[in-house]
């Protein structure tokens, strides 16, 4: 849940500090209290959430749906990517450093086998040694 969809407070009160004219002719006096439905602001009266289809490959919450979406999410998407390859082609990425031949520990309970963080080892490609710490 984020504080969009779900706000901390139902109403959001204002003093208004001079007379404002409403675009259907109503006047509002100053010093008069205004509140605004956070709710039904935030919620459009379609019900997008029956209209929503998460099984497509575009479904990504994340981000947002409907009018509310980012309209970065997939240049977002594409910089991580391209971080991430440069990562992966710049750099020979082990757990041990001296272990390189370590045996695979297979594939029973994948969820479980995930390397140290701390003794993650990143060598530039090209036979290039890392600097002692």
């Amino acid at each position: 849940m984020n504080l969009r969809t779900v706000p901390v407070t139902s109403y959001m009160d204002r003093e208004l500090n001079q007379n404002v004219v409403l675009s259907n002719g109503i006047t509002l006096k100053k010093n008069s209290v205004v509140s605004i439905n956070m709710f039904s602001h935030y919620h459009s009266e379609t019900k997008e959430s029956k209209n929503l289809n998460n099984n497509s490959t575009n479904f990504r919450l994340l981000w947002g749906y409907g009018e509310h979406a980012c309209p970065y999410s997939e240049y977002s998407l594409i910089q991580i990517k391209l971080v991430i390859s440069i990562l992966i082609r710049s750099f020979d990425i082990t757990s041990h450093f001296h272990q390189t031949q370590q045996p695979h520990p297979g594939y029973i309970q994948l969820k479980s086998v995930v390397p140290n963080a701390s003794k993650l080892i990143f060598v530039k490609k090209g036979g290039i040694k890392p600097k002692a710490r």
